[in-house]
């Protein structure tokens, strides 16, 4: 896995700026050295030359040098427009700071920052973790997003594995294809966590990996079922429930009918006879 192209360096140049009345002229000299000494009167005047490792500075009312007390010829060179040095750069990579993630701490920080902050809970040397860096941005150039993920979701797999972006890819695939993609909400609120931050770190063998996210996921489907069949069951009783109390109540209301009937029985019927009186 290579690293992202450098920038090249600009040459050391020499740059003589001179003030004349108004106007102010910057040139961009290049040499092979200037002597070991140099001093300026003060009229606001400064010089600065490289060449050979030596340097003379001075301000407006003195002067100070620096060099090995060697007098060398100075060689003026081709003008250098400054554009065309900028011009002559290659292109930026794709700056990481326009991707924000949520960092472990719950604030919104850069991508940049965010990868830093994981590899600082890795155990590799200060230094390892500034080519850690480089070696994640570089193995995820084409997707920053998905490393955006990564560090949001499965920090713990970056800092167990610093040093390999591309077994991290692997085991999150293997994880997210065979169990965690498979898993409801409930399920992934419950042992999402612990999954990402503890199974998913247990090799650094992707096929290992994926034997056991099937296994995790069995299980978990074994518990959904059993979860399930509980709440059938609950519902079911609740049904068995309501249908008993519905038979008991149409019972009631049918002995209630036939006990109204036995005592109708009971009762006489027609208009009262009336006794004539005795005179």
């Amino acid at each position: 896995m290579s690293l992202p192209p450098q920038k090249p360096s600009i040459p050391l140049a020499a740059v003589n700026k001179t003030r004349t009345n108004d106007e102010e002229h910057c040139n961009v000299k290049s040499g092979n050295g200037v002597n070991g000494h140099g001093a300026h009167n003060g009229n606001g005047h400064s010089t600065m030359l490289s060449g050979n490792g030596h340097s003379t500075m001075a301000n407006g009312n003195g002067h100070s040098s620096i060099g090995n007390g060697k007098n060398h010829a100075i060689t003026d060179g081709p003008v250098v427009p400054v554009e065309d040095v900028l011009l002559a750069m290659p292109e930026a990579l794709p700056s990481t700071r326009n991707i924000m993630i949520t960092s472990e701490e719950g604030r919104l920080v850069s991508l940049d920052e965010g990868l830093e902050l994981v590899l600082e809970g890795a155990e590799i040397s200060k230094e390892n973790r500034r080519v850690a860096k480089t070696n994640f941005l570089d193995a995820f150039e084409d997707d920053m997003e998905e490393l955006g993920k990564i560090l949001e979701k499965y920090s713990k797999l970056v800092q167990k594995f610093p040093l390999q972006p591309q077994v991290c890819y692997d085991l999150v695939a293997a994880w997210e294809e065979h169990c965690l993609d498979l898993m409801t909400t409930d399920e992934l609120a419950r042992y999402g966590r612990s999954i990402a931050s503890y199974d998913i770190c247990r090799t650094d063998n992707p096929e290992v990996a994926i034997q056991e996210a099937k296994r995790k996921f069995q299980g978990l489907l074994k518990l959904r079922r059993e979860q399930e069949w509980k709440e059938k069951s609950k519902q079911l009783k609740g049904d068995m429930s309501a249908e008993l109390a519905r038979a008991v109540g149409e019972r009631k209301e049918r002995l209630s009918a036939d006990v109204a009937k036995d005592e109708l029985k009971a009762m006489s019927k027609g208009k009262i006879q009336r006794k004539k009186k005795q005179s």
